[in-house]
């Protein structure tokens, strides 16, 4: 659709980053030629240039000449990772799930692509992939990680979404639940690939790609037991019957995720810290907020009375 531009001075393409090479290639190509391999898309009017938007972003509205066999997709995987990494690293890409297992019914949300609605969780799409990119997720789900959720905005989401906090918690266990199995595909996708002779300047991304998910799936484990022991610990009477030894597991594979991201991922230079900055910090965040409800419990990591 870059098409739609024509005549204009300067344009920027989200061109996606380390963890979305193939959309990289893609929007480089279409930048320089917006009728690159024969394919695209002029819609003359507003409503017609949205709906065309929308419809590109699911699966059923996408266009065969970039998906199909002979797509610019897959020669871009094949040009990326070689002639027999590319066909499995165009499937990883594509690893991805529906989170909610219950389904909002807001007027607004009737006419948005699945890959765009938040009808499940604040702020959060309700489709999830393989991607070990989750700066934004932990961020996110770091405002429940206190007895009491208090931020103003999160707040307002919930209530827009009618949930009650120990419902936000139970919710959290299922999408950390399905992010830590598209994270174990994603991980065997990538493994297959280090094993199909891919393209040598391709091997340390793929290897990154790989510690990445290790690092992850013990994270992705303590948040859905952490989010289990808060939807206990915010029953009916609220005694924290139960959730402790939930706990207990949560902060053993936290400190786990915080010592291997340590090991793993240097100081980053960007000041925010990127992806691996944000794994470091969360981690360990996580395992501080384990013990404060711990405490809560009165009990410290490993039964330790307080």
């Amino acid at each position: 659709m870059n098409a739609l531009f024509q005549g204009a001075t300067g344009m920027y393409n989200f061109s996606g980053d380390f963890y979305g090479e193939p959309m990289e290639v893609i929007n480089a190509e279409y930048t320089w030629n917006t009728r690159s391999t024969g394919f695209f898309r002029d819609p003359k009017q507003h409503d017609a240039a949205v709906r065309l938007w929308q419809e590109f972003m699911s699966e059923e509205g996408e266009p065969p000449e970039l998906f199909g066999p002979a797509g610019i997709y897959p020669a871009a995987c094949n040009l990326l990772y070689g002639s027999k990494a590319g066909p499995i690293m165009a499937s990883y890409y594509r690893e991805s799930a529906d989170v909610p297992d219950t389904r909002g019914e807001s007027a607004d949300l009737q006419n948005t692509p699945a890959s765009m609605r938040s009808s499940y969780l604040p702020m959060v799409w309700d489709r999830a992939y393989a991607i070990p990119k989750h700066w934004r997720d932990l961020a996110l789900d770091s405002q429940t990680w206190n007895a009491e959720i208090t931020n103003e905005r999160y707040g307002k989401e919930m209530a827009r979404l009618k949930l009650t906090p120990r419902e936000v918690h139970r919710r959290l266990v299922r999408r950390w639940t399905v992010l830590g199995e598209l994270n174990a595909r994603g991980a065997e996708d990538v493994e297959k690939a280090l094993r199909a002779d891919p393209r040598p300047n391709c091997i340390e991304d793929l290897k990154f790609l790989k510690t990445s998910f290790e690092v992850d799936q013990p994270l992705m484990q303590a948040l859905a037991d952490f989010h289990r022991a808060m939807e206990k610990y915010l029953a009916p009477p609220q005694s924290g019957a139960g959730a402790t030894q939930d706990f207990q597991k949560a902060w053993d594979e936290a400190k786990r995720a915080h010592e291997l991201a340590v090991k793993a991922f240097g100081p980053p230079i960007d000041p925010a810290g990127g992806e691996v900055g944000a794994i470091r910090n969360y981690s360990g965040r996580l395992t501080e907020a384990i013990q404060n409800m711990l405490k809560r419990a009165g009990e410290g990591p490993r039964g330790e009375k307080l």
